[in-house]
């Protein structure tokens, strides 16, 4: 029997994802078309919205993602409260996207979450800020309650 330098309780590497461990947490990853060429079949990718913090890094960096991934899903732009608050989106060239702008009312993780799984969205890229003091510490960040719950993977892009 050899030694193990790294001690007996680590873990391999590189340990295969079962994702039954993982029922309602965001651990999915990126759908692959095997059908093909094995390229990243992302179809939908879901944009929340928001004035704070506004949505146009996220925005601009899901676009080169999908550029460089020789991807043209639809962009789906969800705002969750009055459609007149909602904040102005560069959507890019047509030619490499389709947009779609949803406005809804309610909780504003429930109704990401829930549009993520109906839609179904391959990818959520949303814009995060940090905490602004005790009490957002506490509660949690939006971002940080969708990734817990998300049914695919999620880029959070810190606000610039």
């Amino acid at each position: 029997m050899g030694s193990n330098p790294a001690g007996p309780t680590s873990l391999p590497l590189l340990a295969p994802l079962n994702t039954a461990s993982y029922p309602s947490a965001g651990y999915a990853p990126l759908r692959y078309d095997t059908r093909d060429n094995g390229s990243v079949c992302l179809t939908h990718v879901l944009l929340p919205a928001d004035r704070e913090p506004p949505p146009k890094t996220a925005a601009s960096i899901a676009r080169g993602l999908v550029r460089a991934l020789g991807a043209r899903p639809t962009f789906t732009l969800l705002h969750v409260g009055d459609p007149k608050d909602m904040p102005a989106v560069c959507l890019g060239i047509p030619e490499e996207a389709t947009w779609e702008r949803v406005v809804r009312n309610g909780s504003v993780v429930d109704e990401i979450l829930e549009l993520a799984a109906r839609l179904p969205a391959d990818l959520i890229a949303m814009t995060t800020r940090r905490d602004r003091g005790f009490l957002d510490a506490l509660r949690g960040s939006t971002t940080a309650h969708v990734i817990c719950h998300t049914p695919c993977p999620i880029l959070a892009i810190p606000q610039a």
